[in-house]
This record gives structure tokens, sequence and C-alpha cells, in this order.
């Protein structure tokens, strides 16, 4: 990000980031039939997974965001091990459809939870440093999403991957 660039502008451009990502997962989650959607690509993971994945840390960036602005750690911190393998099995047992359908549309609703939240809040909470550490890490909201937007980046760059 530029230095010239308003914390306005940073927000803006979190968001439309966050946004775009989720919008290219769900157009090539789409793309999946009945015959490969419950094939495995991403370890033992197929797509109904890394969906439910996804919902799982848009709610768990909800809640944490929230956690944050209260001077807390969030508490899937207390959960961190390899790749956050336990807390993300956790998170696809607890979100997992049954169908594509089902995944896509509670995808759906989560993303827009987020978005909603993170709409609201000013660009000093999104980016502000609210006291929050862990270990020697300074906790942000903005520094979740955009690890959350990698994240999801690597997973529709799997997916491509898988379809092709």
């Amino acid at each position: 990000m530029s230095e010239n660039q308003t914390l306005e502008d940073k927000k803006a451009t979190l968001i439309r980031k966050f946004n775009e990502t989720r919008s290219l997962i769900l157009a090539s989650a789409r793309l999946f039939t009945d015959e490969n959607v419950g094939e495995t690509f991403v370890g033992t993971w197929g797509i109904l997974d890394i969906l439910a994945h996804i919902r799982g840390w848009d709610l768990t960036n909800l809640e944490s965001a929230k956690d944050i602005l209260l001077g807390k750690v969030p508490d899937f911190y207390a959960e961190h091990d390899r790749d956050w393998a336990s807390y993300n099995a956790k998170l696809v047992a607890q979100h997992k459809q049954p169908d594509l359908e089902m995944m896509i549309e509670a995808v759906n609703e989560s993303w827009a939870a987020i978005v909603e939240y993170l709409g609201q809040l000013s660009p000093e909470d999104l980016f502000g440093d609210h006291g929050v550490r862990r270990k020697s890490d300074k906790v942000t909201i903005n520094r979740l999403i955009e690890a959350d937007t990698k994240d999801v980046l690597e997973h529709l760059d799997q997916i491509r991957q898988f379809l092709k």
C-alpha cells in the first residue's frame, strides 16, 4: 500500500481484496460436478471441506475482531498447532454441509456477516493497535483479514489445479 493512501482507502482495499477472493473461490466451487464434488485433493479435503474451513474462519475472524476491539487475545490462538491442523479439523467438522449448494450458501452467509461487520468499523478500529499481543506479535483486525485472504487465495489455486 502506498504511503499517500488514507486509512479509509486502505480499508476499502482490504475489503475489496477479501471480497474478490471470496467471489473467485465460490465461482470455482460452482464448477464442481456431482461426480467430482466428493473427491479429495488437498490432503484429506475436498471442496466441501475447504468451504467449511472458509466458513469457520469467517466466523472465527468475526468473533476475533470483536475480541481485539475489547483488548482481548482471540480465543482461537489457544488452539494453535502446526498449520492450525486441529483447529481447522474442528471447523470443518462443525461447518461442513452435506451438499455443495448448502455449503456455498453457508459461506455466502458467513462472508456477508463478516463484510457487514468490517464495513461498520472505523479504519482506526480495523488497522489500529488495540494492545493485543500473542507472544511478540501485534494482533490487529486487518492482519487477521489479510492472513485469511492469503489462505483463501492458496485454496483457490488448489481448486483451480484440481479442476484443470
